[in-house]
C-alpha cells in the first residue's frame, strides 16, 4: 500500500543543472507514541533544490539554492480527532543531497482534509532565514495514493529598484516607460531572498512600489495607460503599484513638469526598502528677447539690465519676461521666482536699490518687475530668476540685472566785469 504525497509542483519547478541523486532524507519530529494506523497516514514529500546559477534564468517556480532545511507542518485538519501530537517535521536538505530530487517525511496526518505549511531555511534544523514558503490542502484518504502539487513562493528580504540606462525624460515633454520584474526593459523591481537570490515566480509577500509625487503634471505609477495631465499642475494623490510576482508590470508616467528628483520606494513585509530617484532633465529660464518694458529702460539680452535712472516717470520701473520649458508654458502655467541672492556693488543689498515682483502672464511666461526706491546709492544689483528646483543643474544661471544711476551737473557763474 503506497502512502505518500507526491508534490510534483515542487519537483517540476527545480529546473537546474546536475546536483546529486535522489534519495530519502530523514526528518526530526517523530511522535512520542505511534498513532492508530487506521486514523493516520505517513506522508512523504518529493523536492528538488537547484544549484546557484551565475545568471538568473527565467523559471516559473522557485526554490532558493541556499536551502539547507525544510519544515513541514500540519496547521489545520477537519478530522474529528484534531491535530496529531507531532505537528511538524524538519529535514536537512541542500543542493547536494537533494539536487537530483529527494523525498522527505512529513508529520503523521489524520484522515480527512489536512492543511500543510512548507517553509525552507538557509541553515540546518530550521535555523537562519526563511527562504520559501507556501501551504497546501489535501484530502487524506486511508489506503490511497494521496497526491497533490504545491509551488513554494520566495520570501522577499531585499528589494532592488534600478534602471540602466536611466529614463531619458526632459521637462516640457510627457513620456513614459515600463516598470516591472527583473527581466523588464525599463525600470526594474527585483525581489531577493535572504541569500541574495533573485526570486522568480510568485512572491510570498507582495511588493508595493510607491510614487509620492503629488504634482498633477509630474510622475505617477499606472497599471497601463498614463493619465491626462491637468492644466496648471492640479495636485493629485500619490500612486502605487502592487507586484505579486517577477512578471508583474506597470507603467511609470512623466507629465513633463520641471521638478526635483522623485523617489520610487519599493517595500515588502520583512524586506529592506528599495529606492530609485528619477531626475528629469530641466532647462534654465530664458529671457524673452525684446520683452523689456519700457524698451528704453530694459537693455541687453544676456543678461537683460533694468536701468533705473529716476524716482518717478520713465526710468523708475522696468520689467522683463522669462520663460522655462516644463514650467511657464502650457499645461504647467507655473510662475518663476525672482530671488535677491546675488552680491551687489557698494556692499549694498538689492533692497537698497529697488523692489521686485514676479507675476505670471498666462502661459506666455513670468513678468519680473523692478521698481526703484527713494534715493538709493548708485550701483548695480541682480536677481536670480528660477523655478526653485535646486536639483536643476542650471539653477541660478538666469539673471536679471538692475542698476541705478544718478547724475548732477554744476554750473559755475562768474561775475561779469566791465
Amino acid at each position: 500500500m503506497r502512502r505518500f504525497f507526491a508534490f510534483a509542483g515542487i519537483l517540476t519547478l527545480a529546473a537546474c543543472s546536475g546536483g546529486g541523486g535522489g534519495g530519502t532524507v530523514p526528518g526530526s519530529g517523530t511522535p512520542t507514541s505511534n498513532p492508530p494506523p487506521a486514523q493516520y497516514e505517513k506522508p512523504s514529500f518529493t523536492i528538488k533544490i537547484p544549484k546557484r546559477e551565475k545568471i538568473v534564468a527565467r523559471r516559473p517556480h522557485f526554490i532558493s539554492s541556499g536551502t539547507q532545511s525544510i519544515t513541514i507542518t500540519i496547521t489545520a485538519t477537519t478530522n474529528s480527532g484534531g491535530l496529531p501530537s507531532t505537528t511538524s517535521v524538519t529535514s536537512n536538505i541542500n543542493s547536494t543531497n537533494c539536487g537530483g530530487g529527494c523525498t522527505v517525511s512529513g508529520p503523521p496526518s489524520p484522515i480527512g482534509t489536512d492543511t500543510f505549511s512548507l517553509t525552507t531555511y538557509d541553515a540546518t534544523n530550521a535555523g537562519g532565514n526563511a527562504l520559501d514558503t507556501n501551504s497546501l490542502q489535501i484530502v487524506v484518504q486511508q489506503g490511497k495514493n494521496n497526491s497533490g502539487n504545491v509551488t513554494l513562493q520566495g520570501i522577499p528580504k531585499k528589494i532592488v529598484v534600478a534602471a540602466s540606462p536611466p529614463p531619458n525624460f526632459s521637462a516640457g515633454t510627457s513620456n513614459s516607460t515600463t516598470i516591472g520584474g527583473p527581466t523588464n526593459s525599463g525600470i526594474t523591481v527585483s525581489a531577493e531572498d535572504a541569500d541574495d537570490e533573485v526570486i522568480t515566480g510568485t512572491y510570498a509577500n507582495s511588493v508595493t512600489v510607491s510614487d509620492i509625487d503629488t504634482n498633477g503634471d509630474g510622475t505617477s505609477l499606472q497599471v497601463s495607460t498614463c493619465p491626462t495631465y491637468p492644466t496648471g499642475n492640479t495636485p493629485v494623490s500619490p500612486t502605487s503599484l502592487t507586484f505579486t510576482s517577477d512578471t508583474s508590470a506597470g507603467t511609470f508616467c512623466y507629465g513633463g513638469l520641471a521638478e526635483n528628483p522623485v523617489p520610487l520606494n519599493a517595500t515588502a513585509t520583512g524586506a529592506t526598502l528599495g529606492r530609485l530617484y528619477i531626475q528629469p532633465t530641466l532647462s534654465a529660464p530664458v529671457y524673452v528677447s525684446g520683452s523689456g518694458t519700457p524698451s528704453t529702460v530694459v537693455v541687453g539680452d544676456n543678461p537683460p539690465d533694468v536701468q533705473l535712472i529716476a524716482l518717478t516717470g520713465t526710468g523708475s520701473t522696468g520689467s522683463a519676461t522669462f520663460t522655462e520649458s516644463g514650467w511657464t508654458n502650457a499645461p504647467y502655467n507655473q510662475t518663476l521666482g525672482a530671488f535677491a541672492n546675488l552680491a551687489c556693488t557698494q556692499g549694498s543689498t538689492f533692497s537698497d536699490y529697488a523692489t521686485a515682483s514676479a507675476n505670471a502672464s498666462g502661459s506666455n511666461g513670468t513678468v519680473v518687475t523692478v521698481s526703484v526706491i527713494g534715493s538709493p546709492t548708485p550701483g548695480e544689483c541682480g536677481l536670480t530668476i528660477s523655478d526653485g528646483q535646486t536639483s536643476n543643474t542650471t539653477y541660478g544661471s538666469a539673471v536679471l540685472n538692475s542698476s541705478y544711476t544718478s547724475s548732477s551737473i554744476g554750473v559755475n557763474n562768474k561775475p561779469h566785469r566791465r
